[in-house]
């Protein structure tokens, strides 16, 4: 059988297409390795601990000791967030707090205490920061959140050094974004909830027209393109007005080194621009603050991945739905909790085995075609079809 071990970002998109087939098993060769698992607390293994009275006397009662060992260990939670999810942050500290859910709490540490692959947690509000829960007198629409996910590359936006979007990138941008958005609305009206790009350029020095450009202002200049070619695009299907009434358009042009750039420096003898520096001279004297961003990568191919573009699209279309139920648990007999937050649990679990695959030298694996959007339903606020 031919063993072979595939990327994280791969990961998921084989499952969706031999899981249900069982045509995969996952096994551990060596060690950690490879690809990445993503799961959330709706999964069926997070409930652990519950209320019901038919578990009382249990350790998967609350109020049991493995319960309160659990709310102890809180910071095995809390250490895996990453530190710029400041969003994560504030919602684990609340759940932690005196008006916090135990409960969830408790199954979130004992699901990452049961899985040792998780690597990072990230915590959702599942209704949002604009109405309360429950709210009746909120009327909230059909729509969807559709995005270019970091999995996907987009390097191929944008030309070296330019800031004019490729004819690659306006296509891929109508067939994964505007296009499915556009076949959803149909005869609907439809409505801008938020445009939301993340940019960055990649540790290469800029030259050529971008030669007097910072990366920031590169990475700005970049960002700005995909926003007016997606809202005019969206504008040219029918979406021209902004649920809130006001446009919601959020960019972040920082990339992970916060300077507009993303990556390591590039190898020696290519000159880099030391941290701090913004534009492109002077040239570093020496390699004394190379490694500043971390070892270099040997080859310019692999700093492709830093030089990206990937916006994220929430829209609502004019049908009415009730406001999503919350669920209620009773935490003392004096008092109701709201269960209206997420956890996602995301890392690395192991090697993927192809069942039925020879042993060959030259076996040749057909590339799998990773998913270039991920989509998905929401409830909006819309006050433009409230009215």
């Amino acid at each position: 059988m031919k063993r072979f071990i595939i990327t994280e970002d791969e990961r998921n998109q084989i499952l969706g297409l031999y899981r249900s087939k069982k045509l995969i098993n996952e096994q551990e060769v060596g060690g950690k390795v490879t690809y990445n698992q993503i799961t959330t607390s709706d999964d069926k293994g997070f409930l652990f601990f519950t209320r019901n009275e038919k578990r009382k006397g249990t350790i998967y009662y609350i109020g049991s000791e493995e319960f309160n060992k659990a709310l102890e260990s809180k910071d095995e939670v809390r250490k895996k967030i990453a530190k710029d999810d400041t969003e994560s942050i504030r919602i684990w500290d609340f759940l932690c707090g005196p008006s916090g859910d135990t409960i969830f709490v408790a199954n979130c540490v004992r699901y990452v205490q049961q899985n040792d692959w998780v690597e990072v947690i990230e915590f959702y509000d599942k209704i949002g920061k604009d109405s309360e829960p429950g709210d009746e007198n909120v009327t909230y629409f059909p729509g969807e959140e559709i995005k270019i996910p970091d999995s996907a590359p987009t390097d191929k936006y944008f030309i070296n050094n330019q800031w004019e979007l490729t004819p690659f990138g306006q296509e891929d941008l109508m067939k994964h974004i505007i296009n499915p958005i556009a076949t959803s609305k149909g005869s609907r009206d439809g409505c801008i909830d938020l445009i939301k790009i993340e940019s960055s350029a990649s540790r290469y020095r800029n030259t050529d027209n971008a030669k007097d450009l910072s990366f920031l202002e590169l990475s700005k200049k970049r960002n700005d393109a995909v926003r007016d070619f997606i809202y005019s695009q969206l504008k040219s299907k029918g979406f021209d007005k902004w649920c809130k009434g006001t446009e919601n358009i959020v960019q972040i042009s920082e990339g992970s080194n916060k300077d507009g750039s993303s990556g390591p420096n590039p190898p020696s003898p290519t000159p880099y621009v030391p941290k701090g520096q913004e534009k492109m001279e002077p040239k570093a004297p020496n390699d004394a603050h190379r490694n500043d961003f971390g070892p270099p990568h040997p080859t310019p191919q692999e700093y492709d991945k830093y030089k990206y573009s990937r916006p994220t699209v929430i829209v609502a279309f004019s049908d009415k739905i009730p406001p999503p139920k919350p669920e209620f648990e009773k935490k003392d007999p004096t008092e109701i909790v709201r269960t209206r937050y997420q956890a996602i649990f995301k890392g690395n679990t192991g090697v993927i085995e192809i069942p039925g695959s020879k042993p060959s030298l030259n076996l040749d694996i057909p590339k799998i075609q990773l998913p270039r959007m991920e989509r998905k339903s929401k409830s909006v606020q819309c006050p433009v079809f409230s009215k």
